[in-house]
């Protein structure tokens, strides 16, 4: 099975986990409060369940699991199967000479372009 780091996955954050977006998100304010303006954590579904991009939990929790840390999430992840198969425009568009998709692959009412992949 081949696994995609840009795909997405769901985990539970622990209260750790949440600890260090907070200590992240107090430490980019500092540097730059005028765009680090409010800290909000990811949003959860009914079980507590937050999705990532996979290379985002690495980004994010990387240096903080080791062995015998108290981990920032459960060590359970799910795979959201197809995730990059949602809400992409069907057929390509040509924009400024070049051809592109639009998609809404992050969230709701959240669009954005990329380059083609199809003819």
């Amino acid at each position: 099975m081949k696994f995609n780091v840009n795909e997405y996955v769901r985990v539970k954050l622990t209260p750790t986990g949440k600890d260090i977006l907070r200590k992240k998100f107090e430490e980019q304010h500092e540097r730059m409060p005028s765009v680090f303006k409010e800290f909000s954590l990811p949003e959860e579904d009914s079980e507590g369940f937050s999705k990532w991009q996979m290379w985002r939990l690495f980004a994010d929790f990387g240096e903080h699991i080791y062995l015998g840390c108290n981990p920032p999430f459960e060590t359970e992840i799910e795979i959201v199967e197809n995730a990059f198969q949602q809400s992409v425009h069907p057929t390509p568009l040509t924009l400024f000479g070049m051809r592109v998709e639009i998609a809404n692959w992050l969230k709701p009412n959240q669009w954005f372009i990329r380059p083609s992949r199809r003819g």
